[in-house]
């Protein structure tokens, strides 16, 4: 991939390079001054076109084949390109701008020892010390082009408050069924309770020597810890890895099998594994738009009946608009339990709106409206379970420190649950209030 680096050299250093080719009469070709006029305008395959016209009359002149070279480079020839400035270097052996447009050509084919020599020579010959510096920042992009393995995370430590831990009703009794017997069970009381959590995440990155692939790896561990009611703790473990494709056209394509591991008040409570596919694509300057689909496999350890193949569809789309981010997703869920009353299809759409300030700080606006309706009747209430959720959030992120890809941040959200369902059990409204102490590396 081409750097804006590369171009920056190249512009910086024009004068002292052109300088170090020897000075030499001068074609007199019309179709060599207008090879020359369409570089200049960027119309690199009409000017290779009548750069090599003029190569054919002319094989041997070194200024010939510098401009058929720069052509060639600039409409993705390489191969020819490093040919034509070959041909230079015969001539004039010392000549030091063709020795960075060789860099760059090797650099564009991944040759990056080949194009780590050329830059050397480059500095042999002690260019001015602005290009010194360039070309040592094109020398650090080839080193990390060469560098295999990239290790990210984040460590974060959370407290929130819950005013309805239980998700417990909003009706004070629930009916509920044994056999054809109706009983009116008085719901328990709504607890609020403080919430202690840590989160634990690293990705690995490994880059193979193979153009467009990467293998990205996860880990995941999660806990949350109730002052009180200390029998909602919970504790999830997940892993997953899999092949990343870039594709010509800018694309990115993941596929990640995955595996994750629930534990409820210290025993197992639910394991799961499956497959996750993503498409990402860039759709102009300010629009990402991905693709996602996910096939998994749950098994709960207390209720066999909940056991279900879970397929699951989304579309997401972000737009950037300066310091303004707005993202726009849909989801489908469909869950096939053992059970046809746990079996539902679930549809949901999610709005946020984020806004960047100055002194590092971002806010933020959440919404989402999800929908489930289940396969059959539930018998404990006689009933087919239909539900209606709204979510909304909003809060702040403030950067208290940063240097180079580590960063100390900190957040706020408040949060509210509207939930409404045709079983009165599942009608319930909760509000959280979260606190984030958040360390990237």
């Amino acid at each position: 991939m081409r750097s804006v680096v590369w171009y920056g050299v190249t512009g910086l250093c024009i004068v002292f390079l052109l300088a170090a080719l020897p000075a030499r009469a001068r074609v007199q070709d019309a179709d060599f001054d207008a090879g020359r006029r369409l570089l200049a305008e960027q119309r690199y395959a009409e000017a290779y076109t009548r750069l090599f016209a003029v190569f054919e009359r002319y094989p041997d002149d070194p200024e010939v084949n510098f401009f058929l070279g720069r052509a060639a480079f600039e409409k993705g020839d390489y191969e020819m390109a490093i040919m034509a400035f070959d041909r230079v270097l015969i001539v004039h052996p010392e000549a030091i701008r063709v020795k960075l447009e060789l860099a760059r050509c090797y650099y564009a084919l991944r040759a990056f020892a080949t194009a780590r020599h050329y830059l050397q020579e480059v500095l042999d010959a002690n260019p001015p010390a602005a290009v010194k510096a360039n070309i040592q920042m094109m020398l650090d992009r080839i080193d990390a082009q060469e560098r295999r393995h990239f290790l990210h995370g984040s460590l974060v430590a959370g407290f929130s408050h819950d005013d309805n831990v239980r998700t417990a009703p909003n009706d004070d009794t629930v009916r509920v069924f044994i056999g054809n017997t109706a009983f009116d069970s008085t719901v328990a009381d709504k607890p609020g309770d403080n919430i202690y959590a840590t989160t634990v995440s690293l990705s690995h990155l490994y880059r193979p020597d193979r153009p467009g692939l990467v293998w990205k790896s996860s880990l995941f561990h999660h806990t949350s810890t109730y002052q009180f009611v200390d029998e909602l703790d919970i504790r999830y473990l997940g892993a997953a890895s899999g092949p990343s494709w870039q594709l010509a056209s800018g694309a990115v394509i993941d596929v990640q099998p995955f595996a994750s591991q629930l534990y409820l008040a210290h025993d197992r409570y639910l394991r799961s594994g499956g497959v996750e596919g993503r498409y990402t694509r860039m759709l102009g300057a300010n629009v990402l738009l991905q693709l996602g689909a996910k096939v998994e496999d749950k098994r709960y350890f207390q209720d066999h009946s909940r056991d279900a193949v879970v397929s699951a569809f989304s579309f997401n789309e972000l737009f950037q608009f300066g310091p303004v981010r707005l993202s726009f997703g849909v989801t489908a869920e469909l869950e096939n339990a053992q059970a046809d009353w746990y079996a539902y299809d679930r549809y949901g759409i999610d709005l946020r709106l984020e806004r960047e300030f100055p002194r590092k700080l971002n806010l933020w606006l959440a919404g989402r409206r999800h929908g489930a309706k289940y396969d059959a009747v539930d018998p404990r209430f006689q009933q087919r379970r239909i539900d209606k959720v709204w979510f909304f959030a909003a809060g702040l992120r403030k950067t208290l420190w940063a240097e180079r890809q580590r960063r100390f941040d900190v957040e706020f959200s408040l949060s509210h649950t509207n939930a409404n369902s045709s079983v009165t059990l599942y009608t319930y409204d909760k509000d959280v209030v979260n606190a984030n102490l958040v360390f990237s590396f």
